[in-house]
């Protein structure tokens, strides 16, 4: 009976997605890998019972959720990510559709993507030569970590997207949108080691609502941070009326 069930649910989803699903069959069919042999309705409505609809399943800690019966660690695990991936690649794709040649556009998409987190959150944007932005990575999130963790992300990142520059930026949830010295220092330190890989640390933007600060424009970008030469193909494009040097 579980086997014929879940041939004639994906036969249901492969020739109508998921629209047409009750929302106990949603759960249902997002267990079957977590559950491979047994029968996960059970577990499907012992979730809707606890939570009282999907969206707050899919909003549960994994911890909340492990209090399921039944519930697989890894799927807890999982199910609260989901949103977390959507959000992810609706934000890919707007991304590889746009380009940031100032500090205002900067702002404004940290400013969308971070400006009212309630938790301080570093993001970097890696973007080509002409300014189109391949993709914006999280760096970190919360609880602070070493500046060299960060950088080391940070660099990979542009090596395996193969960036020609990267603006970072990060928010104050204080409202206080000032730098601190230690930003002021890590970026510059990040500018250094960028550099001799020829992508180049364009500026660090620090929000927080709809107020920012552009440390290029304010002055605490040190000469030194990472806007030296590129690659063979030549300097990015000008940021901010500003070409590379």
């Amino acid at each position: 009976m579980g086997a014929g069930r879940r041939q004639r649910m994906r036969e249901k989803v492969h020739l109508n997605g998921i629209a047409g699903l009750a929302p106990h069959e949603i759960l249902e069919f997002m267990l079957y890998p977590y559950v491979p042999q047994k029968d996960t309705v059970p577990i499907a409505r012992a979730l809707l019972d606890e939570f009282g609809t999907l969206d707050n399943v899919l909003h549960a800690s994994e911890d909340a959720l492990l209090n399921v019966p039944g519930m697989p660690k890894l799927a807890a695990l999982t199910f609260p990510q989901l949103r977390h991936i959507v959000s992810r690649a609706a934000t890919d794709a707007a991304a590889d559709r746009g380009k940031i040649t100032d500090a205002a556009g900067a702002a404004k998409y940290f400013g969308a993507m971070i400006g009212g987190e309630k938790i301080e959150k570093t993001v970097a944007v890696f973007l080509t030569n002409r300014g189109k932005i391949i993709c914006a990575r999280e760096i970190n999130s919360g609880t602070p970590v070493e500046t060299d963790v960060e950088i080391r992300k940070i660099a990979s990142a542009a090596l395996n997207t193969n960036a020609a520059a990267v603006i970072l930026g990060h928010n104050h949830p204080s409202g206080d949108v000032t730098p601190s010295e230690a930003d002021v220092g890590s970026t510059e330190l990040l500018g250094n080691i960028l550099r001799p890989l020829g992508v180049a640390l364009l500026d660090h933007i620090v929000v927080s609502g709809e107020k920012y600060h552009s440390m290029l424009r304010g002055g605490s970008f040190g000469a030194s941070a990472g806007r030296g030469s590129l690659n063979e193909a030549g300097a990015p494009f000008g940021y901010d009326g500003k070409d590379a040097e």
